[in-house]
């Protein structure tokens, strides 16, 4: 079966959604990010999926990204000088 995958990256929580395009079955994630290595949140959510889905990497056929942390950082004006 084939997944579509969207992932989210933000400053305190990565978010995880994925629709079984068969199905239409969905599944929903949330972790805590890892500002220091923001992809080690994203391998941890993937690997969520496989566990708690029972899916593999050979069944996500799309793999979205998204980042809310450059927009946070000027909404909050806390970008460098």
């Amino acid at each position: 079966m084939a997944w579509t995958v969207g992932v989210d990256v933000g400053g305190t929580f990565t978010d995880f959604s994925a629709q079984n395009e068969a199905t239409g079955e969905v599944w929903l994630h949330k972790r805590p990010s890892t500002p220091d290595d923001p992809g080690r949140a994203i391998v941890e959510g993937l690997e969520a999926f496989a566990g708690e889905a029972g899916r593999s990497g050979d069944d996500v056929r799309r793999l979205a990204h998204g980042t809310t942390v450059g927009t946070n950082a000027l909404i909050q004006r806390s970008t460098p000088r």
